[in-house]
């Protein structure tokens, strides 16, 4: 709740209009100095087996390179702002929160950050991963 209102959290979800049709378009978002681009269409889901209205994230900054992105069906990249550096995963951790307080599980390879370049929550299933960016 204290975040809300701030810049530090940012919801996506791909708008559906009155007929049904969704626009699965990627979104973006800055947070501090790091441009987040949100897609919709999971690249390792046959597309008839997605429902892209279904979904969605939500990503929490916790601090200047630490973030929490939850949801389902959709793939992050990340860029820097100034455009002089790149972005990549320097950890990524699969969780769940108890009680409030971060359960991590896993620690997530080169295998599922293809080696550091985004973050991916599958369409069949709900969870949270816990991120650490850098810039070189």
């Amino acid at each position: 709740m204290e975040r809300q209102g701030a810049d530090d959290i940012a919801g996506f979800r791909p708008p559906v209009d009155f007929e049904g049709e969704v626009d699965a378009a990627p979104q973006r978002h800055v947070f501090g100095s790091y441009r987040f681009n949100v897609s919709f269409v999971d690249p390792w889901t046959p597309q008839d087996a997605q429902n892209a209205a279904a979904h969605g994230g939500l990503v929490l900054r916790l601090g200047e390179d630490e973030f929490l992105i939850a949801g389902k069906g959709i793939v992050v990249t990340f860029e820097t702002v100034a455009g002089d550096e790149r972005a990549g995963v320097e950890s990524a951790w699969e969780g769940r929160f108890e009680a409030g307080r971060w359960i991590p599980g896993r620690r997530l390879n080169g295998d599922q950050t293809h080696q550091g370049r985004h973050i991916r929550l599958p369409p069949d299933q709900f969870g949270v991963q816990r991120v650490r960016l850098y810039r070189y």
